[in-house]
């Protein structure tokens, strides 16, 4: 008898730790990795030169926290994939300064051409890209943590439609 729940526990106990493993296991390695890059192909630079002069141009930079950072990330598709091009770091420091992002911000590269070189138009044509489906962000940050954060942008809220 000893025996028999000597046994069951060993068992269970490997159970639980099979268990454990199959559900904390990190997705990533669980996916055929072929150990390709991700390419990144470069804005022309008549449109890196746009969008930087946009970028510095516009009120939203000072409006930033001093501990906050955001990538501007443009993309294009090619044969039906999606191709990465430039990103741009903003921060209240200023272009290309600050450390890891609170947010990556995912724009389609068609409206850089759209942008006014003052950027006055720059929420105009955010909004255009996000009806039309070509914006999208990320965070790991809670909602919360960003609203204490970035407190001082909520009137660039509608800009950004979040």
């Amino acid at each position: 008898m000893n025996k028999g729940v000597i046994t069951i526990i060993i068992l269970a106990v490997l159970l639980v730790i099979v268990g454990y493993y199959i559900l904390t296991k990190d997705p990533v390695r669980t996916q055929n990795n072929t150990g390709t890059q991700v390419e990144i192909v470069p804005l022309e630079k008549s449109q890196q030169a746009l969008v930087q002069k946009v970028i510095n141009t516009n009120e939203m930079l000072n409006d930033m926290p001093d501990s906050g950072s955001i990538v501007l990330r443009f993309y294009d598709f090619k044969n039906g994939e999606r191709i990465w091009q430039d990103g741009f770091l903003l921060s209240k420091k200023g272009l290309g300064e600050g450390e890891m992002p609170d947010i990556l911000l995912y724009l389609h590269a068609k409206y850089i051409n759209e942008l006014k070189d003052d950027g006055t138009n720059l929420c105009e044509v955010i909004q255009k890209a996000k009806n039309n489906g070509d914006v999208a962000s990320e965070t790991e940050l809670s909602k919360t943590k960003l609203l204490l954060r970035y407190a001082g942008m909520i009137k660039y809220r509608d800009c950004f439609g979040f």
